[in-house]
């Protein structure tokens, strides 16, 4: 192995599927509404402050990297496009056209609303339009997929990559990383948190990973001290705030757990996590449809994540491995796959 190259056989399967799986418990728990599950329900701060953040800062070092590696800028979008437009899109259309029964409108149901929604969501601008006509609107939450608000930051994150790397080539990589950290970091404590947690108040956690990437030849040698530094950190952050330095240890934390030493083949049978990200939030808001969690809200959850993580596997294996050329690498060790 190179000095500059990640490990081959590395955890960012595992940890994408982890950070994934923590986002749809959290909704599990929140969208029915009932106390039996206000436990799940009581960590929304873990999906928003731990896990979102955490796929921000994983992706700031595959996507940096993946630019670098690239042939061409055709080459870095082509494979950006394939890794997350064809799931996206499938799941926006899908889901407007299977939950049309689930409709109580009593007009038409592919109406304007319907058009408006699709139009909105391909967009990836899910908060103009989030409803489907007669869907959902007697829930606790009406919104046909409410996780999908972090598309357009990742979409975002994938666009700006060339022009980081530009500046990174006009004022140095470390100049780069730290000035747009700061700026980052002062956007999202001045603005109101409903704006904050956009673009570019994450582009604080994506460039905690960039910095992995400009920095792995020194880092590879003090994964344990920098992971234990990161642990430190965030248990000093439930006590007393750390200000800038949290983005700096949860990434630190994600990224040094992902390059440790391999914990087993996880990913062997595919990278399932984008699938269960994007499928879980209609998949629990039609078993709330059907009365699922009322009856048995244990029952509610085993189905859950039963449903989603099948989805998850049925998108990745026809969908996903195809346009990625993933399919002859599904029973093979896991690999960093410079594509993702």
């Amino acid at each position: 192995m190179k000095q500059t190259d990640l490990p081959d056989q590395n955890n960012f399967d595992l940890v994408r599927f982890v950070l994934a799986m923590t986002v749809c418990l959290v909704h599990v728990g929140q969208l029915p509404g009932i106390p039996e599950l206000a436990a799940f329900a009581d960590c929304e701060a873990l999906a928003k402050r731990v896990a979102v953040p955490a796929f921000f800062a994983v992706s700031g070092l595959l996507i940096m990297r993946s630019y670098e590696r690239s042939r061409s800028l055709w080459s870095y979008l082509d494979k950006r496009a394939r890794r997350i437009v064809p799931g996206y899109v499938i799941v926006v259309i899908g889901t407007a056209i299977a939950l049309g029964p689930l409709s109580t409108a009593p007009a038409f149901y592919f109406t304007h609303d319907w058009w408006a929604y699709i139009g909105a969501n391909l967009a990836t601008l899910n908060f103009l339009h989030p409803t489907l006509p007669g869907v959902f609107d007697t829930h606790w939450e009406a919104a046909v997929n409410g996780a999908l608000w972090t598309i357009k930051i990742e979409i975002g994150f994938y666009l700006l990559v060339p022009l980081l790397s530009i500046a990174r080539r006009r004022i140095g990589a470390w100049t780069m990383v730290l000035s747009i950290f700061l700026l980052s970091a002062v956007w999202a404590m001045a603005i109101p948190k409903p704006f904050a947690h956009q673009l570019p108040g994450q582009l604080q956690y994506f460039m905690v990973g960039a910095a992995f990437h400009y920095g792995w030849p020194w880092i590879q040698q003090r994964l344990l001290p920098i992971a234990g530094a990161a642990v430190v950190l965030l248990l000093t952050h439930q006590v007393i705030s750390i200000g800038l330095l949290y983005p700096i240890a949860l990434g630190a934390a994600v990224l040094t757990i992902s390059l440790a030493p391999s914990l087993g083949n996880f990913g062997k049978h595919g990278d399932f996590s984008y699938g269960i990200y994007i499928l879980h939030f209609p998949i629990v808001q039609s078993l709330i449809e059907f009365g699922i969690f009322q009856r048995s809200p244990w029952s509610g959850v085993a189905a859950s994540i039963m449903l989603t993580v099948v989805g998850a596997m049925v998108l990745w294996h026809f969908v996903e491995a195809p346009l990625l050329g993933r399919r002859k690498q599904l029973l093979r060790p896991v690999f960093y796959r410079e594509s993702q």
